[in-house]
């Protein structure tokens, strides 16, 4: 295996790292922001025209939102959207 090889077996290691904290992240915070709201999951997944299924994968970190489906979420949430997004970059730290 040569060094090149390597290089990049690591830089998709740490690429695999970030993208998993950031998916952690945006689970954490939908749970918390949910949880704020006094809203259950069924509830919020059908305000914001999402699939519960769907919205109960993002929760779970096994999928990710689209960043408009963030907003939508944000506008059920009663948030800005860029409070949501800074709590998921917050947490993704």
């Amino acid at each position: 295996m040569g060094w090149h090889c390597v290089q990049l077996g690591v830089i998709v290691f740490l690429m695999e790292q970030k993208a998993e904290r950031w998916t952690a992240a945006v689970a954490a915070t939908l749970r918390a922001e949910r949880a704020v709201a006094e809203l259950s999951q069924a509830q919020l997944s059908e305000r914001a025209q999402i699939a519960r299924t769907s919205y109960r994968l993002y929760e779970e970190g096994k999928r990710n939102p689209t960043v408009l489906q963030l907003a939508q979420i944000a506008e059920v949430l009663g948030i800005q959207f860029s409070y949501l997004i800074g709590e998921i970059e917050r947490r993704a730290r």
